[in-house]
């Protein structure tokens, strides 16, 4: 039963980590992040680089950040320029850490039911200028493959 459970886990994290990618390369950016909602929390589940993954899990760990805020207020939420940023303090320090300097986050839905939201983050100021409805749209038909995966 456990080696199922493993297994499954693995196969899942495989999945979300292609959808991810995908969804990086449909917009363009340097990189990208899933943070999901499990059991009312939210927590990091797939990214495409070791800073998407510090990123996602810096908003976790400190209950705020731009995917945190797409999943509550069910919008995108664009950063232009992360050094010019005064609120999200954690995501902040841990973005200009890594050389990110712009963000785009969007709520991801299955159906109906809010699942997480996908971030995508680039090293340049203002890359993801007016991205925000094809993000929208990714996250969209993002949504719809995870509900064909078996």
């Amino acid at each position: 039963m456990a080696e199922d459970t493993l297994a499954m886990d693995a196969f899942e994290d495989a999945t979300l980590l292609s959808v991810v990618q995908q969804a990086q390369q449909a917009l363009g950016c340097d990189d990208a992040g899933l943070v999901q909602l499990r059991g009312g929390l939210s927590m990091p589940a797939a990214h495409t680089s070791e800073i998407a993954g510090a990123l996602d899990r810096a908003q976790c760990d400190s209950g705020e950040g731009p995917s945190l805020d797409a999943i509550r207020q069910l919008q995108a939420m664009s950063v232009p320029a992360v050094d010019e940023l005064t609120w999200w303090p954690a995501f902040r320090r841990t973005a200009l850490a890594g050389g990110v300097q712009s963000c785009l986050a969007v709520p991801l839905t299955v159906g109906s039911e809010v699942v997480g939201a996908l971030a995508f983050y680039c090293r340049r100021v203002n890359a993801l200028a007016g991205c925000e409805e094809a993000a929208l749209q990714i996250a969209h038909r993002t949504g719809a493959d995870m509900t064909r995966q078996p």
